[in-house]
């Protein structure tokens, strides 16, 4: 009785945790209009800071034409200092070698840049990308900023979930969890988004247990040699629902309840299982041989009386049945002391009854 109700909390428990963990979320139409709305802001939220990189990195090209590159440092410092979307700024020759620079170093292989202002990915592999943005001066050089990684993922963090930014080869590029650079998009629900968001198609919906959502890259004009595609992608049950709020509830209280359960079962075996095998231990180690060693009473219930019961018994191996009548009784214990009886001839103890008789 004492093993069985706590089998069946937690039964019910694991029950409980089963039916919840594995039934259907039902979304409403809005939260998945909510969430494609979310991940569009997030989009050209991300447009606009590129964009903006490429317009403060053209003003600072047209503004410093008749200056020396050299003597453009100031300048340099001034437009990181300004701005926590860059990592650094420099210009470069001709032919691509950097002449001046401001903040970190460049990341950005020295090779000749485009003619045509932009915003560009330098490379397709490595630890991190390389983003940056570049304005040509009319001596030649090039004013490029490098966008800060992490502050372009903060940007991308104004929609719920976990949103990604993919190339045409669905290598991701930016993501607002840890990532490695151009590892290849994983889950076949958040593949197909992105799949349909670089075909210029922008929706939402529920994917088995996630609500996915994709869109295009906006192309305001900076980012038009920009091929990428944003999806976000946010497990159902993380989604503000009553249904969830239900759910996590009963979660909680079956856990409480196995968690009491299983502290019921502990409490049993250390307290009552642990205790009487250690005896049955004792007992047969007495019955084999071994009356050397003392079994004493830790407690003072009936598990403490079997333990005084098999010390007493160890003792009379030990003295002779002679040590049963000063043997030591339990505190409050007002039964008759215990006496030896005498064997009778035919083998059996003076006062039993034989079989059959009154």
């Amino acid at each position: 009785m004492l093993l069985g109700i706590p089998a069946i909390v937690l039964a019910w428990s694991g029950a409980l945790g089963y039916a919840f963990a594995n039934g259907p979320v039902p979304v409403p139409a809005q939260v998945v209009l909510d969430s494609e709305n979310q991940v569009t802001a997030a989009t050209v939220a991300l447009g606009e800071a590129l964009d903006g990189g490429l317009r403060q990195v053209t003003v600072a090209a047209a503004q410093g034409a008749q200056t020396a590159p050299a003597q453009l440092k100031p300048a340099l410092d001034q437009l990181v200092q300004s701005d926590d979307r860059y990592r650094g700024a420099y210009v470069t020759d001709p032919e691509g070698r950097v002449v001046a620079t401001a903040g970190r170093d460049p990341l950005r292989q020295p090779e000749k840049l485009p003619r045509e202002s932009g915003v560009r990915l330098a490379n397709t592999g490595g630890r991190l990308p390389v983003i940056y943005a570049h304005a040509l001066r009319p001596d030649g050089h090039s004013v490029v900023v490098e966008f800060d990684v992490p502050q372009l993922a903060d940007v991308l963090r104004r929609a719920d979930g976990r949103v990604r930014v993919v190339d045409t080869e669905l290598r991701t590029i930016l993501d607002t969890e840890g990532f490695r650079a151009f590892q290849p998009l994983a889950g076949a629900e958040a593949r197909e988004a992105a799949t349909s968001a670089l075909q210029g198609r922008t929706g939402a919906k529920v994917a088995g247990r996630a609500l996915v959502a994709g869109t295009p890259l906006a192309e305001p004009g900076s980012t038009k040699g920009l091929r990428w595609s944003v999806v976000a992608e946010q497990g159902v049950g993380d989604l503000e629902l009553p249904v969830n709020s239900l759910r996590r509830a009963s979660l909680v209280l079956g856990g409480a309840a196995a968690f009491l359960a299983v502290v019921a079962l502990g409490w049993h075996y250390f307290v009552l299982i642990l205790p009487l095998r250690r005896l049955a231990a004792a007992a047969d180690r007495m019955a084999d041989g071994d009356i050397k060693t003392v079994i004493t009473p830790h407690r003072p219930d009936e598990i403490g009386a079997i333990a005084s019961c098999l010390e007493i018994c160890r003792q009379v191996r030990v003295d002779g049945p002679a040590r049963l009548g000063g043997a030591e009784r339990l505190r409050g214990n007002t039964a008759p002391p215990t006496v030896v009886l005498r064997r009778r001839p035919d083998g059996r103890k003076s006062g039993a009854r034989r079989a059959g008789r009154r």
